[in-house]
């Protein structure tokens, strides 16, 4: 794929030799197990603190000149698309978690409610959209910190943002239209489980049933994703938030013409070529069990297991370009 071209020659130390970066991991984690002694709740513990043999120890990374960011861990045989900052992933976190109490709340009020609370509902479809609109500028206001440069997004991101950006007739405001691919592309690049589902179904996108009826054909990519899932003992079910989600949805574009347009401009641009798997996302989708990838059960693949043994020997350093 082009994000494995060669690289720079330049290269700059991860990890010091003089002991500072140990210094600094072993504080970061002491003030954590302090903060985690004061709160009612503990937090997670940060991203990318892991025992020394873990097999997700971050050993280097690659940023290739058509873009986006390679990174390497231990024993894994293909390098990871993107980099998990820590702040920026529980940032993402936090906000997802608030959009979510917001619809479960929601949501079982709509469906509760009798039919003329319906009717009303159907009648404020346009004072709910201005809601929506604001929640997502606060959200952009939030992630727009830690924003990334264009061409460090990977690929697909790089495709999405730019097809986004460029739908002024679809997304008039200006500053909606920002906030819209902000938060696309920054959700989907620092959250790997929806960036590879968002990559599953639109892999199974027709556009020619797009143009014809926007509505069923979401509606049949929402059913696909359900079906897909697989529920794993003790864990949220991510189907109970795509039909979550479908409802939702299932309202908008029944109900609101601006919206539905929106979506099939949108979608109608996309390359979809551009949004395809590549080697490294083929190969870290095949260690999810949570999911059935498309590609995995067209080529009848099997689910690896995380990889165990002696790390892979690699040098510790962060390559960079001229």
């Amino acid at each position: 794929m082009e994000e494995q071209k060669s690289v720079s020659k330049s290269t700059l130390e991860l990890a010091p030799s003089d002991g500072k970066y140990q210094q600094y991991v072993d504080t970061m984690q002491r003030m954590q197990f302090v903060v985690n002694t004061m709160r009612e709740e503990p937090s997670p513990a940060p991203q990318g603190q892991h025992p020394a043999d873990d097999a997700s120890v971050i050993t280097h990374c690659v940023f290739p000149p058509a873009g986006g960011v390679l990174t390497y861990l231990a024993r894994y045989e293909q390098p990871f698309r993107g980099f998990p900052f820590n702040d920026t992933v529980q940032e993402m976190d936090e906000l997802k978690k608030l959009a979510k109490i917001i619809l479960q709340k929601f949501l079982p009020y709509i469906e509760k409610a009798s039919l003329f609370g319906k009717l009303r509902f159907l009648l404020a479809t346009d004072h709910i959209q201005v809601l929506a609109k604001y929640y997502l500028f606060a959200y952009h206001w939030h992630v727009k910190r830690y924003r990334l440069k264009f061409n460090m997004y990977c690929q697909p991101l790089r495709e999405m943002w730019q097809v986004i950006d460029k739908s002024s007739d679809a997304i008039g405001e200006d500053e909606l239209r920002e906030a819209i691919r902000d938060g696309v592309c920054m959700f989907l690049e620092f959250d790997n489980a929806y960036r590879y589902r968002f990559q599953d179904i639109l892999s199974e996108l027709d556009k020619e049933k797009l143009k014809k009826d926007v509505g069923k054909e979401v509606i049949r990519l929402f059913d696909l994703l359900i079906e897909r899932e697989v529920h794993e003992p003790g864990k949220t079910s991510m189907a109970d938030k795509w039909k979550m989600l479908r409802k939702i949805i299932y309202y908008f574009l029944k109900f609101n013409p601006k919206i539905k347009a929106t979506i099939r401009n949108i979608f109608l641009r996309v390359n979809l070529s551009e949004i395809d798997f590549s080697i490294e996302d083929r190969y870290y989708c095949s260690f999810r069990k949570d999911y059935k990838f498309g590609f995995m059960m067209r080529e009848n693949l099997p689910i690896r297991e995380v990889p165990k043994g002696s790390p892979i020997q690699v040098e510790k350093t962060v390559e960079i370009k001229q």
